[in-house]
């Protein structure tokens, strides 16, 4: 059964969306930016599904962080962290984010990725994105 890494921090959101994906796929979730990278590093996933307005995962932040931290999308920083250690697996994100620039910072790191705003699709969108993926034809991880 191919694999996915589910990075949404709203349990509801990630419950909507996932059972429409969870018959064919083994489904992971993480619920921030340091679970994600802990749980994509421990294992082996065909396809990363990536909210842009996820957590840190960090429980204490230094004034300069928080300052800045209206500015960071972690899903973003994510995309660049997983990009950084591997090429192929691939990637998919669902957020409610349409801010133009974000889509260029993230077609800038990948342009084949794949955005879907989840207010203005459902999550049959988000199976048959999954699907037109092909997950079949994936190569070895490398880091």
């Amino acid at each position: 059964m191919k694999t996915i890494l589910w990075v949404e921090d709203e349990k509801d959101q990630y419950e909507a969306f996932a059972y429409y994906l969870e018959k064919n796929y083994a489904i992971d979730r993480a619920i921030d930016y340091e679970d994600a990278v802990s749980k994509f590093n421990a294992n082996k996933y065909d396809l990363i599904i990536v909210d842009i307005i996820i957590p840190s995962g960090r429980e204490a932040a230094s004034i300069e962080e928080l300052k800045r931290i209206k500015d960071i999308y972690f899903g973003v920083e994510l995309i660049k962290k997983i990009r950084a250690m591997d090429q192929e697996t691939k990637i998919l994100v669902v957020t409610v984010v349409k801010e133009h620039f974000v889509q260029l910072k993230i077609h800038a790191i990948d342009p084949d990725i794949q955005i879907i705003n989840k207010y203005d699709s459902g999550p049959e969108t988000v199976r048959d994105a999954v699907s037109h993926l092909n997950l079949n034809d994936m190569k070895p991880k490398h880091i």
